[in-house]
């Protein structure tokens, strides 16, 4: 029982921290409306189940629907997935990735990087972090948070995993399971790009 109230508490307080660091503009979530949900611009699905994982919701941040996130969760491990053009005023994915860790850093004075990886070859960013949650009815816990982000022609597909920190081998496991299901190709499909600079 311990064991799974934490993982709910984690769960609530990840979910806390990405909104945080969403949108002040978002629009209200298209909960799970029984079928996969293709993005117009790219052609990324996101499914309602992934092996291990549910759907929880998906939101839009804008009127076009270019800006779209799902979530997924399972027993306290927690990651929310992006696909959206390159905002202005950044003008690539190197930046965007600049941008997202300063949002981490924003999010939670706590959070302490971990690890940094140069830019791949299949054109990803990727970081990790380490930091405290806290809320008013629960002791803290000490968490791991991961950022990994692709870019193709201007369009980006950015994954924020959230899980218990002793449990890292286990959400690293996890995140790759997504990452598997959904994929790595930011733009698909024939889709034209946005003439962005992906900053590799």
């Amino acid at each position: 029982m311990k064991a799974l109230l934490q993982a709910c508490w984690i769960a609530a307080s990840a979910a806390m921290l990405m909104a945080q660091e969403a949108p002040k503009n978002a629009g209200e979530p298209k909960l799970n409306d029984g079928g996969d949900y293709v993005h117009r611009g790219t052609g990324v699905t996101f499914p309602v189940k992934v092996p291990g994982f549910v759907r929880t919701d998906v939101h839009q941040f804008d009127a076009a629907g270019n800006d779209v996130s799902a979530s997924y969760s399972v027993n306290g491990f927690v990651v929310t997935v992006y696909s959206y053009p390159v905002p202005a005023p950044l003008r690539n994915a190197r930046e965007v990735f600049a941008d997202a860790q300063a949002s981490i850093r924003r999010a939670n004075s706590t959070a302490r990087l971990i690890r940094e990886e140069p830019a791949r070859g299949d054109g990803s960013f990727r970081a990790e972090y380490e930091m405290m949650m806290t809320r008013r009815d629960s002791p803290a816990h000490l968490v791991r948070s991961r950022l990994v982000l692709f870019s193709k022609d201007g369009w980006l597909l950015k994954y924020r995993a959230t899980y218990p920190a002793d449990a890292r081998e286990d959400g690293e496991k996890q995140l790759d399971a997504i990452i598997r299901a959904i994929g790595t190709e930011a733009l698909r499909g024939g889709r034209p790009g946005r003439g962005v600079g992906n900053g590799l």
